[in-house]
């Protein structure tokens, strides 16, 4: 996806649902604004708070924690949620935990439809600590299209398909076991649903539907210590997906020690990035290493004096 580099926090989301809250642990959803016009990407954020003055614990998975869903799209879609249980610790007295995803219209193709969009985010599958709102935002017209067929098929029946949407080939690998080549296409003038309706009985293609991929844009963690304060920023990985090294910048707003470590979607460590002491304001980058990992999707988390970091990269080979 088409991102720019957003430091997560300093900015206040503007348009937000009413708080919603179950034995102190509130949960709020907020938009940067209330109406949006044509293409203009939407940032949503979804915060929960322990306003207790206890320790609060929350099971969930790994790789999939604050789950959101616009109109009938779930983040969950296309993505990998692993069903390992791994605890989440919420210190009383105002501990927080903030995911925060860019709906970009050009790569996932939404709005669906034009008006009123609602918006709705939650604590895992199980729906815990959910929050909703709604805001005004026109159809889009486009998106990535995800497209196979065999390597023989015609080009010229390709190359007019192409034309009739506008299409900009984003990637293309072929399987040499079965000459099959997959490619995804950013597409203009129409829906990633009429596209497929369109061309899904086309002979000449083996499949054809929308590529429609979201993961939180970052997630960031915040003890009662540092309440109005981001411990730890943390630029995102560029490029994303990557094919042999991804890069982004961690920067302590306090002195101490930062740990960056990289999982699989099992949950197993899979190569620690960055140890060591970092005084407070100094920017170190860390880099991933494709090496001989496998193709997937992985989860980095950032342990600092006050704060986590986590977030998604993809491999692709």
């Amino acid at each position: 996806m088409r991102l720019s580099i957003i430091i997560i926090g300093l900015a206040l989301l503007s348009h937000s649902a009413q708080v919603f809250a179950q034995g102190q642990m509130e949960a709020r959803l907020e938009t940067d604004k209330a109406v949006y016009e044509y293409g203009e990407p939407i940032e949503i954020r979804y915060m929960i708070t322990n306003n207790t003055d206890s320790l609060v614990t929350l099971l969930a998975s790994s790789s999939c924690q604050g789950i959101l869903r616009f109109d009938d799209f779930l983040s969950t879609e296309n993505a990998t949620c692993t069903t390992d249980d791994l605890l989440i610790y919420f210190p009383p007295g105002g501990s927080n935990r903030t995911w925060t995803w860019i709906i970009d219209p050009k790569t996932i193709g939404l709005p669906k439809q034009d008006g009123t969009q609602k918006i709705i985010a939650q604590w895992g599958f199980r729906g815990r600590f959910a929050d909703s709102l709604t805001v005004e935002a026109p159809q889009y017209l486009g998106g990535i299209l995800h497209v196979e067929f065999a390597t023989n098929a015609p080009e010229d029946s390709l190359d007019a398909m192409r034309n009739q949407l506008q299409a900009t080939v984003l990637e293309s690998r072929t399987s040499p076991f079965d000459q099959i080549t997959v490619e995804k296409w950013e597409i203009e003038g129409i829906t990633l649903e009429e596209a497929t309706i369109r061309f899904e009985s086309a002979s000449f293609l083996h499949t054809v539907f929308p590529y429609r991929a979201l993961s939180f844009h970052s997630v960031v963690a915040i003890t009662p210590h540092t309440p109005n304060t981001i411990a730890l920023q943390s630029t995102h990985p560029y490029p994303n997906p990557f094919t042999y090294r991804t890069t982004f910048d961690l920067t302590p707003n306090t002195a101490g020690p930062i740990r960056a470590v990289l999982y699989d979607l099992l949950g197993r460590e899979r190569g620690v990035l960055f140890e060591g002491y970092l005084p407070a304001g100094a920017a170190q980058s860390v880099t991933i290493e494709a090496g001989d990992l496998p193709a997937g999707v992985y989860v980095y988390r950032v342990e600092a004096a006050g704060g986590v970091v986590a977030g998604k990269v993809v491999l692709r080979r």
